[in-house]
């Protein structure tokens, strides 16, 4: 017989290990503001060791028919501010009764996991309450998804989609073939119950493909007809097709720097299975699950892999800036293709007319037949595309950040600082939308009132993040950085003193409020608008 009382205090211990895991991503970040690939290694590999450790503790326990009955932690995450900090336990509400009805960020593995939104999964699921996800809680998800989606799991759960609904009690679970819209506008029905290129890709990859795309497109709020005819435009479901020049490979063709991103690699997706795959298509769509409901048609979901902000612009909007190496003249340069009339630059518009034409041919035709769209006289002007990342054209500007038109009233710029200052290092798309120009352009004006009262040049190390830059060095889903309004600042000054400095020019009145944040190696200021401190 095991000594119940000694594992359940090693358990504890362990989960205190586990809380440092956290504490070391802090460390790591704190001289660049990013993790590298080494850092990132290590930590994986001391999440997991701690993981084993504590499912064959939760496995020992289970034989004896003990649970664990204390794993609660002496600190707990804030997503208040850009990093991930402490709350004191003196503050810490974790022992006040659950009254939320609805999760507000995902829980599960790789999830947001706030303190009240975990508690509430785990009572919904009857298992221990202590705002922790370990194993415990992933595998009580993971049951319930395999219950529900014949076998499919990913162990996590989502404000509004399927597993959530159903472990809420917030209605049955359903997966036939009959697909309701997503979309905002309302363009697109499917009402035949069958998806586009069904039979193609059940063939190739069984039920169980179209059963997981199905459920990942509910998470998204993905049209999966959008998601099919991409795939079938990108590849032809062969999941193991390679663009021999490019290198571009699977479902939706990953480029190298893209697989990265992600966190694999070319190498290990030209191995993995068509199912596996589909774990990587959610995980990039998800970086821009935001422009999802402004798709419109089957062509424009490329555009999510091709040039995600030209999503839901209008059919005139010319994909380019006038910063870094997206220029207007590059990508027509790069994509001649697409540039249908000929004048040096690329549309929104002209990109769909191509696909309509071309890779998305035969998904147009099949919405023909069926009577699946309706007719509606804008479908007919030049805007549905289709640019697999196959292509050679796309080469270097694919899976490109969202990029700005050209600019009307010019780039911002203070007697200090310049629009190309705040593209962060390392950002494979190194694009800052035109939308955020104002947000930069006050951004700048408070950081010169920093640099007059600390006396010295400042340098930003890091200021805006693509949403994939942001996911790849392990930014918070709702970081400033990628709404333009947040600079972490380098200079001659010791970090500690701009971080006074810049709290007390706030108490002044003499900048904006907003977060500040102290590291060894630079000093993170944002304009939120309200105040955070770390």
């Amino acid at each position: 017989m095991a000594n119940i009382e000694k594992i359940k205090k090693l358990w504890a211990g362990i989960s205190k290990y586990e809380k440092m895991v956290v504490t070391l991503r802090q460390l790591f970040m704190e001289d660049d503001g990013k993790i590298n690939d080494k850092e990132a290694t290590r930590l994986k590999e001391v999440s997991s060791y701690i993981e084993k450790i504590k499912a064959r503790l939760d496995d020992i326990l289970k034989k004896n028919g003990e649970t664990i009955t204390d794993t609660t932690s002496d600190t707990m995450t804030d997503t208040t501010s850009d990093t991930t900090t402490t709350v004191d336990p003196a503050t810490d509400t974790t022992d006040k009764p659950i009254t939320s009805s609805s999760i507000k960020a995902s829980v599960g593995k790789d999830g947001t996991n706030d303190d009240p939104d975990v508690r509430l999964v785990q009572e919904l699921l009857k298992i221990t309450v202590d705002g922790q996800v370990g194993s415990q809680t992933i595998g009580a998800i993971e049951a319930v998804q395999r219950s529900i989606f014949n076998g499919w799991s990913d162990g996590l759960v989502e404000p509004g989609e399927k597993t959530w609904q159903h472990i809420s009690g917030g209605g049955s679970i359903s997966t036939d073939n009959a697909i309701s819209p997503n979309t905002e506008t309302g363009e697109y029905k499917n009402t035949t119950g069958k998806l586009l290129f069904e039979d193609k890709a059940r063939a190739k990859h069984g039920d169980q493909f179209i059963i997981k795309l199905k459920e990942i497109c509910s998470k998204l709020g993905l049209e999966p007809d959008f998601l099919m005819a991409t795939i079938d435009a990108e590849c032809g479901f062969d999941h193991k097709a390679v663009n021999k020049y490019t290198q571009a490979s699977g479902l939706i063709q990953f480029m190298p720097f893209t697989a990265k991103d992600l966190g694999t690699t070319i190498q290990d997706i030209q191995k993995m299975s068509a199912l596996k795959q589909l774990d990587y298509v959610y995980k990039y769509f998800s970086i821009y699950k935001k422009l999802v409901n402004k798709l419109s048609e089957p062509a424009e979901s490329y555009l999510i892999v091709f040039y995600p902000y030209a999503v839901g612009k209008p059919n005139d909007y010319v994909l380019g800036s006038q910063v870094g190496p997206g220029t207007v003249a590059a990508i027509a340069r790069q994509n001649a293709i697409y540039d249908l009339n000929k004048d040096g630059k690329v549309t929104k518009g002209e990109i769909m007319e191509y696909m309509r034409k071309n890779k998305y041919k035969d998904a147009y035709a099949m919405m023909e037949q069926l009577s699946q769209t309706k007719d509606d006289g804008n479908d007919t002007n030049a805007d549905p595309s289709d640019t697999s990342t196959t292509d050679t054209d796309t080469s270097n500007s694919d899976q490109s950040d969202p990029e700005t038109q050209v600019a009307q009233g010019g780039e911002p710029s203070t007697a200090n600082f310049k629009l190309s200052e705040f593209l962060s290092p390392n950002d494979p798309q190194r694009y800052i939308p035109n939308e955020l120009w104002p947000n930069i352009a006050k951004l700048m004006k408070q950081l010169e009132v920093i640099r007059s009262a600390l006396g010295v040049p400042l340098r930003i190390s890091s200021g805006y993040r693509s949403p994939i830059h942001n996911a790849n060095v392990g930014g918070v889903s709702n970081s400033q950085h990628l709404k333009g309004i947040a600079a972490d600042i380098v200079c001659s000054v010791h970090p500690h003193e701009v971080h006074a400095t810049i709290s007390r020019l706030i108490d002044e009145g003499k900048i904006v409020q907003g977060g500040l944040g102290k590291y060894n190696g630079f000093t993170h200021y944002d304009i939120r608008g309200t105040a955070a401190r770390w």
